[in-house]
């Protein structure tokens, strides 16, 4: 009996490698009305396919964060964003 050092139970997946680009833009907004409670700005981030023309905008870090988590996990298909693609987000 032959003995491998490999884990029996690990196979490389039938398909290839999987690759993602993005262009990411950062857009600060603020406030017109002082709030002396807040800091007058927050930002809002979108990702631009980098193989078409779709955009992903969102509202905040963590919107963006598990958006990327939800891409990395399962890439049958990119997640459409809640706030939909918004091509004014430049």
């Amino acid at each position: 009996m032959a003995t491998s050092t490999q884990n029996p139970d690990f196979h490389l997946p039938d398909r290839p490698p999987r690759y993602f680009s993005f262009l990411l833009r950062c857009i600060e907004t603020r406030s017109q009305i002082f709030n002396p409670f807040e800091s007058g700005s927050n930002w809002r981030f979108s990702l631009q396919d980098s193989k078409g023309e779709t955009v992903h905008s969102f509202l905040n870090f963590e919107a963006l964060v598990a958006f990327l988590q939800s891409v990395l996990d399962d890439s049958q298909a990119i997640p459409k964003t809640e706030q939909g693609n918004d091509k004014n987000a430049t």
